[in-house]
């Protein structure tokens, strides 16, 4: 878990990020939203995590951890669409510039992206552990990152446990981008009209079964959109014709508290839990994967060493 750029080349690249925040910053209106979402969601089930391995996944002050990594400007993923669940914009008027099944191919690319992030971290927790000559199955100390030689999550395949922890945090971060830019958790400010600015809120209460691994079937939901991304700024961009916005996502986003869609009707907290939760259900999923692809001891040594800061704390 490498440190942070230096503060000022941080401040002046991300100020076009488009998700949830990383770092901590008043000028960018970011309080690390994605380390808080990952270390309430994390402890839902009790503290599970060795503290280390934790802070590995969530990040932590001058770090991006496992869930940061896609805003890393070394990582290159600043602008990928699927890993911010970005511009799956419609808005149902004769004109707009994308159509409501163009919408959802994009929203179904981040979901796909998801779900093969969370297979691949299952696929790669098989190398995590191995047979003694005893028959016994435990964690490979040598797949095993230390305080001392820590991951870097910088899309290069590495030491086990590294890879996991990377292929499950670039799931969570689309995922909890997914709850803040999307309209699935929120209401519209009511006081106004619906409009490309004011789009309609979904209001649900609960994180979504279609971005549930286990549930693959589900139906895409109705009237379900992300706002338009083209870059910063974004007043000069997601227009079309004679100076008419698309929907977009300053308008749509939570990223923050003081975002405007965020401050009203309770918006940031309730997608704030929304994306905590999910992100709960997504680690539990991945652990009845490993067990099911690696049944009995071999499965409980895996999940041992994931859970753990070193291998010894499973002998």
């Amino acid at each position: 878990m490498r440190g942070l750029w230096i503060a000022g080349a941080v401040t002046a690249v991300l100020i076009g990020v488009t998700g949830f925040g990383t770092v901590r910053s008043s000028a960018l209106g970011q309080d690390a939203e994605h380390e808080r979402i990952t270390r309430q969601g994390m402890l839902t089930g009790g503290p599970f995590l060795g503290p280390w391995t934790l802070s590995e996944l969530a990040g932590e002050n001058g770090t991006w951890g496992a869930v940061g990594a896609p805003d890393n400007p070394a990582r290159g993923l600043m602008s990928s669409m699927e890993n911010h669940c970005d511009s799956a914009d419609f808005f149902d008027e004769k004109g707009y510039p994308q159509s409501k099944a163009d919408a959802q191919k994009k929203l179904e690319a981040c979901r796909n992206y998801i779900f093969a992030r969370l297979n691949e971290a299952v696929r790669d927790a098989g190398a995590l552990a191995e047979q003694t000559a005893s028959g016994k199955w435990v964690p490979r100390a040598d797949q095993m990152p230390s305080k001392a030689n820590d991951c870097s999550y910088l899309g290069t395949k590495g030491r086990a446990k590294c890879n996991v922890l990377e292929d499950i945090g670039l799931a969570l971060h689309a995922s909890q981008d997914f709850y803040s830019h999307s309209n699935w958790g929120d209401r519209e400010n009511t006081g106004k009209p619906i409009a490309r600015d004011n789009p309609r809120g979904l209001n649900n209460s609960v994180p979504a079964a279609w971005l549930d691994p286990a549930s693959p079937g589900t139906p895409f939901p109705d009237g379900l959109i992300t706002g338009c991304y083209e870059g910063f700024p974004e007043p000069t961009n997601c227009n079309y014709g004679f100076f008419k916005s698309r929907v977009k996502h300053s308008y749509l986003n939570k990223d923050g508290a003081g975002k405007d869609r965020a401050s009203i009707n309770g918006n940031f907290q309730k997608v704030f839990n929304l994306a905590a939760t999910d992100t709960w259900r997504k680690w539990q999923w991945v652990e009845s994967q490993i067990m099911a692809t690696y049944p009995g001891s071999r499965g409980n040594a895996i999940i041992c060493g994931l859970r753990n800061d070193s291998a010894a704390s499973c002998q």
